[in-house]
């Protein structure tokens, strides 16, 4: 997208590419789920419990995607991840 600045100069904007989303199943205690995605991301997610032990995560930052998703494998906390 183009933007026009004061002095009439053409300003390129890019668009950052949005992360997948994760669900996870098999979560049968939150908490301790929370404070492994805490560590890792801080606060850039968005955590949503749906019905059947699954989970939602929503990463903010495309970057965190990476780190979301080795942490869960190395942790062996879940039973399937899919994007």
């Amino acid at each position: 997208m183009d933007e026009t600045n004061k002095e009439g100069e053409v300003e390129t904007t890019r668009n950052t590419p949005k992360a997948p989303t994760i669900f996870v199943s098999g979560v049968q205690n939150i908490q301790p789920f929370k404070e492994l995605l805490v560590a890792v991301t801080g606060d850039d997610f968005e955590l949503k419990v749906l019905t059947g032990n699954q989970v939602k995560i929503q990463p903010k930052v495309a970057d965190k995607y990476k780190a979301i998703i080795q942490a869960l494998a190395e942790k062996h906390r879940v039973s399937y991840i899919s994007a």
